[in-house]
Protein backbone atom coordinates (compact mmCIF):
# COMPACT_ATOMS: atom_id res chain seq x y z
CA UNK A 1 0.00 0.00 0.00
CA UNK A 2 0.71 3.57 -0.05
CA UNK A 3 1.56 3.84 3.45
CA UNK A 4 4.64 0.82 3.04
CA UNK A 5 6.11 2.58 0.08
CA UNK A 6 6.42 6.08 1.94
CA UNK A 7 7.76 3.86 4.92
CA UNK A 8 10.10 1.78 2.93
CA UNK A 9 11.51 5.23 0.66
CA UNK A 10 12.14 6.64 3.90
CA UNK A 11 14.17 4.06 5.35
CA UNK A 12 16.20 3.84 2.20
CA UNK A 13 16.94 7.02 1.96
CA UNK A 14 18.01 8.00 5.75
CA UNK A 15 19.86 4.57 6.66
CA UNK A 16 20.80 2.98 3.38
CA UNK A 17 21.76 6.00 1.49
CA UNK A 18 22.86 7.77 4.68
CA UNK A 19 21.29 10.77 3.66
CA UNK A 20 20.12 13.73 6.21
CA UNK A 21 16.37 14.67 6.19
CA UNK A 22 16.31 17.45 4.42
CA UNK A 23 13.19 20.50 5.23
CA UNK A 24 10.93 19.07 2.06
CA UNK A 25 11.68 15.51 2.98
CA UNK A 26 10.42 16.20 6.46
CA UNK A 27 7.54 18.73 5.51
CA UNK A 28 6.02 15.73 3.34
CA UNK A 29 6.06 12.92 5.76
CA UNK A 30 5.04 14.94 8.42
CA UNK A 31 2.28 15.92 6.03
CA UNK A 32 1.50 12.11 4.94
CA UNK A 33 1.28 11.03 8.95
CA UNK A 34 -1.02 13.57 9.50
CA UNK A 35 -3.52 13.13 6.31
CA UNK A 36 -2.99 9.06 6.96
CA UNK A 37 -4.39 9.41 10.84
CA UNK A 38 -7.14 11.95 9.47
CA UNK A 39 -8.04 8.87 7.43
CA UNK A 40 -8.04 6.85 9.44
CA UNK A 41 -10.54 8.62 11.96
CA UNK A 42 -12.87 9.81 9.67
CA UNK A 43 -13.91 6.63 8.15
CA UNK A 44 -13.94 4.95 11.66
CA UNK A 45 -16.58 7.49 13.26
CA UNK A 46 -14.44 10.99 13.21
CA UNK A 47 -14.82 12.57 16.73
CA UNK A 48 -16.15 9.30 18.28
CA UNK A 49 -13.48 7.28 16.44
CA UNK A 50 -11.37 4.70 18.68
CA UNK A 51 -8.39 5.61 16.98
CA UNK A 52 -8.62 9.22 17.85
CA UNK A 53 -5.88 9.05 20.41
CA UNK A 54 -3.13 8.30 17.46
CA UNK A 55 -3.52 12.29 17.38
CA UNK A 56 -0.52 12.44 19.55
CA UNK A 57 2.26 15.24 19.63
CA UNK A 58 4.54 14.77 16.41
CA UNK A 59 8.00 16.60 16.03
CA UNK A 60 10.33 16.11 13.53
CA UNK A 61 13.96 17.98 14.46
CA UNK A 62 16.40 18.42 12.34
CA UNK A 63 17.11 22.59 13.49
CA UNK A 64 20.18 24.39 13.25
CA UNK A 65 20.18 25.51 17.00
CA UNK A 66 21.63 23.48 19.94
CA UNK A 67 18.97 21.81 22.07
CA UNK A 68 21.14 21.23 25.12
CA UNK A 69 22.79 23.78 27.70
CA UNK A 70 26.35 25.08 27.38
CA UNK A 71 29.17 22.79 29.19
CA UNK A 72 25.77 20.55 29.84
CA UNK A 73 24.49 17.29 28.80
CA UNK A 74 20.34 18.57 30.15
CA UNK A 75 18.26 19.74 27.39
CA UNK A 76 16.62 23.26 27.73
CA UNK A 77 13.47 22.03 27.75
CA UNK A 78 14.01 20.09 31.54
CA UNK A 79 11.93 22.16 33.72
CA UNK A 80 9.10 20.37 31.25
CA UNK A 81 10.27 16.89 31.35
CA UNK A 82 7.85 14.05 32.66
CA UNK A 83 8.86 10.94 34.59
CA UNK A 84 12.14 11.19 32.76
CA UNK A 85 11.21 10.74 29.48
CA UNK A 86 14.45 12.39 27.57
CA UNK A 87 17.01 11.07 30.21
CA UNK A 88 16.10 13.27 33.31
CA UNK A 89 19.47 15.14 33.30
CA UNK A 90 19.56 18.31 35.00
CA UNK A 91 22.24 21.19 34.44
CA UNK A 92 25.01 20.76 37.28
CA UNK A 93 27.91 22.77 36.33
CA UNK A 94 26.50 25.00 33.43
CA UNK A 95 28.34 26.88 32.06
CA UNK A 96 27.06 30.90 31.53
CA UNK A 97 25.21 32.00 28.51
CA UNK A 98 25.97 34.58 26.90
CA UNK A 99 25.23 35.94 23.46
CA UNK A 100 27.43 34.30 21.34
CA UNK A 101 26.41 31.10 19.24
CA UNK A 102 26.23 27.79 20.71
CA UNK A 103 29.57 26.12 20.26
CA UNK A 104 27.15 22.21 19.99
CA UNK A 105 25.39 23.96 16.87
CA UNK A 106 25.08 21.74 13.73
CA UNK A 107 28.62 22.03 12.02
CA UNK A 108 28.19 24.13 8.60
CA UNK A 109 24.57 25.13 8.46
CA UNK A 110 23.33 26.21 5.05
CA UNK A 111 19.92 27.38 3.77
CA UNK A 112 17.28 24.97 2.97
CA UNK A 113 19.29 22.32 5.86
CA UNK A 114 17.21 22.70 8.55
CA UNK A 115 13.81 22.33 10.18
CA UNK A 116 11.67 21.54 12.73
CA UNK A 117 8.29 20.95 11.87
CA UNK A 118 5.47 19.99 14.49
CA UNK A 119 1.85 18.96 14.89
CA UNK A 120 -0.24 20.02 17.96
CA UNK A 121 -3.33 18.16 18.18
CA UNK A 122 -5.94 19.01 21.04
CA UNK A 123 -9.69 17.41 21.79
CA UNK A 124 -11.08 20.56 22.51
CA UNK A 125 -13.84 21.94 20.56
CA UNK A 126 -12.43 25.35 19.30
CA UNK A 127 -13.33 27.49 16.62
CA UNK A 128 -10.75 28.66 13.84
CA UNK A 129 -9.55 31.66 15.76
CA UNK A 130 -9.09 29.72 18.89
CA UNK A 131 -6.80 26.79 17.17
CA UNK A 132 -4.91 29.77 15.43
CA UNK A 133 -4.44 31.53 18.85
CA UNK A 134 -3.41 28.19 20.59
CA UNK A 135 -1.11 27.02 17.38
CA UNK A 136 0.87 30.60 17.83
CA UNK A 137 1.04 30.27 21.90
CA UNK A 138 2.26 26.50 21.20
CA UNK A 139 5.10 27.88 19.07
CA UNK A 140 6.86 29.50 22.04
CA UNK A 141 7.87 25.84 22.62
CA UNK A 142 10.38 25.88 19.80
CA UNK A 143 11.79 28.70 21.81
CA UNK A 144 11.91 26.96 25.03
CA UNK A 145 13.69 23.64 23.53
CA UNK A 146 16.12 25.58 20.95
CA UNK A 147 18.64 27.87 20.97
CA UNK A 148 18.67 30.01 18.46
CA UNK A 149 15.29 29.34 17.08
CA UNK A 150 13.97 30.31 13.76
CA UNK A 151 17.15 31.18 12.18
CA UNK A 152 17.65 32.17 8.53
CA UNK A 153 18.44 29.01 8.04
CA UNK A 154 15.79 27.45 9.18
CA UNK A 155 12.03 26.59 8.07
CA UNK A 156 10.30 26.27 11.46
CA UNK A 157 6.64 25.01 11.08
CA UNK A 158 3.38 24.36 13.56
CA UNK A 159 0.47 22.74 12.34
CA UNK A 160 -2.66 22.72 14.76
CA UNK A 161 -5.37 20.09 14.31
CA UNK A 162 -8.35 19.39 16.97
CA UNK A 163 -10.85 16.85 16.73
CA UNK A 164 -13.40 19.16 18.62
CA UNK A 165 -14.26 15.81 20.64
CA UNK A 166 -14.83 17.65 23.81
CA UNK A 167 -16.77 21.36 24.89
CA UNK A 168 -14.78 23.88 26.59
CA UNK A 169 -16.00 25.85 29.15
CA UNK A 170 -18.06 29.09 29.39
CA UNK A 171 -14.92 31.08 30.26
CA UNK A 172 -13.51 30.38 26.82
CA UNK A 173 -10.26 32.69 26.11
CA UNK A 174 -9.28 32.01 29.53
CA UNK A 175 -9.68 27.69 28.68
CA UNK A 176 -7.40 28.62 25.29
CA UNK A 177 -5.13 30.45 26.63
CA UNK A 178 -4.23 27.57 29.30
CA UNK A 179 -3.96 25.16 26.61
CA UNK A 180 -1.80 27.08 24.59
CA UNK A 181 0.42 27.39 27.51
CA UNK A 182 0.13 23.83 28.00
CA UNK A 183 0.80 23.12 24.22
CA UNK A 184 4.27 25.19 24.16
CA UNK A 185 5.35 23.23 26.91
CA UNK A 186 4.53 19.90 25.44
CA UNK A 187 5.85 20.97 22.22
CA UNK A 188 9.35 21.55 24.05
CA UNK A 189 9.53 18.12 25.49
CA UNK A 190 8.30 16.74 22.33
CA UNK A 191 11.41 18.20 20.86
CA UNK A 192 13.97 17.33 23.37
CA UNK A 193 12.60 13.91 23.52
CA UNK A 194 12.79 13.72 19.42
CA UNK A 195 16.06 14.22 20.16
CA UNK A 196 17.32 12.10 22.60
CA UNK A 197 15.63 8.81 21.04
CA UNK A 198 17.54 9.70 18.05
CA UNK A 199 20.14 7.98 16.47
CA UNK A 200 23.42 8.55 14.85
CA UNK A 201 23.29 8.88 11.39
CA UNK A 202 26.63 8.88 8.86
CA UNK A 203 28.66 11.83 10.69
CA UNK A 204 25.92 13.49 12.86
CA UNK A 205 26.67 11.99 16.16
CA UNK A 206 23.11 11.02 18.40
CA UNK A 207 22.95 12.53 21.53
CA UNK A 208 22.92 9.83 23.70
CA UNK A 209 26.03 8.75 21.88
CA UNK A 210 27.81 11.75 22.69
CA UNK A 211 26.22 11.26 25.97
CA UNK A 212 26.25 8.13 26.94
CA UNK A 213 25.88 8.19 30.81
CA UNK A 214 22.43 9.84 29.16
CA UNK A 215 20.92 6.79 28.66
Amino acid sequence: CIRDRITAASSFHTHVRRRPAGPTFLYLQAIFDVVLVTTVVHITGGPDSDFVTLYVPLVAVNAGGSPVMPGSDAFWAWPFEQGGEFGGRRPMDMMPVGSEMPRDMKGAVRPGENTTIAIVATDAALSKVELKRLTIMATDGFARALRPVHTPFDGDLLFGVSTAKKKIGKARPRDVMRLGHVAADCLARAIARGVYEARTLGSVQSYRERFPESR
